[in-house]
């Protein structure tokens, strides 16, 4: 295709600009399809200048092969541009404190390890019983305080209680399956209505 193609017809240095050693092959039956072909970026240049070979020369010529690549992927195919998933960082409850990550930091590295002998098991166990103990702890210091600063609220700053009250307020709803819900109430008016035909009159 070098010197034949349209954007190549001069045949254009390849190697050190100097020869054209490196050149591209294609069929009869598919070269009609090149409407342009260019000799890309020559990094030959950088790479036969450098004198003493580090990481970051290295580093720094394998990046721009890579970019050559994509560049020339991108212009025949085009790039697709992904907006991606944001990741969902679950918020620790208030009570969740230092020692409660601590505790399951421990813990999930215990059982992270592989080691299968009764005695790691052992430790596994402990890890878990500390952890839950530790957030048990934490929960109930936390309702105590949250109490005790509501009743001094109550008196002091009636504002400020209500809204906190209103934040700490559950307003998770039971997971019950529709169509369950749906058949339960047909069936009770079933019920109702075959009460009352029997009913004498």
């Amino acid at each position: 295709m070098n010197g034949r193609t349209l954007g190549d017809i001069d045949g254009k240095f390849t190697c050190r600009n100097s020869s054209v050693v490196d050149y591209c092959l294609c069929s009869a039956e598919l070269i009609q399809n090149f409407t342009d072909f260019k000799k890309i970026e020559n990094i030959n240049s950088e790479v036969d200048g450098t004198t003493v070979v580090t990481q970051e020369t290295v580093d720094m010529i394998i990046s721009k092969i890579g970019k050559v690549l994509i560049n020339s992927a991108g212009n025949t195919f085009g790039f697709k541009v992904s907006a991606g998933k944001k990741s969902e960082h679950r918020k620790n409850k208030p009570w969740f404190d230092h020692d409660c990550k601590a505790a399951r930091s421990e813990f999930h590295k215990m059982k992270r390890n592989k080691n299968k002998s009764p005695f790691h098991r052992a430790l596994v166990s402990d890890a878990e019983k500390r952890y839950k103990n530790t957030m048990n702890k934490a929960h109930k210091k936390y309702r105590s305080d949250f109490r005790k600063k509501m009743d001094d609220l109550k008196q002091k700053d009636a504002k400020e209680f209500w809204r906190l009250l209103n934040e700490n307020k559950s307003t998770a709803q039971p997971k019950i399956d529709f169509d369950k819900l749906v058949s339960y109430f047909k069936e009770l008016n079933s019920d109702l209505r075959d009460d009352t035909e029997e009913q004498p009159n």
